[in-house]
Formats: C-alpha cells, structure tokens, sequence
C-alpha cells in the first residue's frame, strides 16, 4: 500500500480543498484531509458521509481536482450509511480471489471421492 510521503514525493500538487472525481467523470466531493495511507473527501450530494480513497487509487492529478480508479457504479454501494468502506472492499476482493484459487487451484487427494462401478454380472 502507497503511503503519504511516496505518494507526495511523485505527487507534490495534491492538496486539501481539490475535488475528486471518479474515472468516468462523476464529481465525489472535495479533499478535506490527506492521511497516512489515503484522502479523506468530504462528505457531500454523492457521499452521505466522509470517505477515504487510498493513495493507491489516485489515478491523475491535475491542477484543481484529483481521479480516483473506480467509476461511478462502482462506488454506488458506497453510498449507503451501513458500508464499512475498504473493509469490506478488501474484504469482498479476498472472497473473490479465494474463490478463483480454489477454481484454478491443485486438486487434493482428499477432495475427491472415487466411486468404483463393478461391472455387472461379477459377484464378489
């Protein structure tokens, strides 16, 4: 994860009081504070409550505004008051990446279950 001061030695013109937009051009709101590992944007129309971007999903920095990395229809979940924020992003993410290992992943022994057909007409 990029911390402040990596993010800062590549990114001098971020500041508070820019506005942030999502990839696709969505206004989120306005920085209010850059913290160790992410931007606080205030919360406003978009965001019913404060919300952190990690430094790692800036994607552009211009003169008055930041983009973050996800559109608009990605953060829409976002929005509601009961989402944990990048807990349950990290989260959700690590389901997922579990559940491609385990598509794309080694076969155990002792996941599969062997049936032996007899043939018919054999009595043992």
């Amino acid at each position: 994860m990029l911390h402040k001061d990596e993010f800062l030695s590549t990114h001098p013109g971020i500041h508070t009081g820019m506005d942030a937009y999502s990839v696709d051009g969505e206004k989120l709101g306005e920085v209010e504070r850059l913290d160790e590992d992410s931007v606080t944007i205030e919360k406003g129309w978009f965001f019913p409550r404060d919300f952190t971007v990690r430094y790692d999903n800036i994607v552009d920095i211009r003169e008055d505004h930041l983009v973050v990395s996800r559109s608009r229809a990605d953060l829409e979940g976002w929005r509601d008051e009961g989402y944990s924020g990048w807990e349950e992003y990290d989260r959700a993410n690590a389901e997922t990446r579990a559940a491609e290992q385990d598509v794309s992943g080694e076969v155990r022994k002792e996941d599969v279950k062997v049936e032996r057909n007899e043939p018919k007409g054999r009595n043992r």
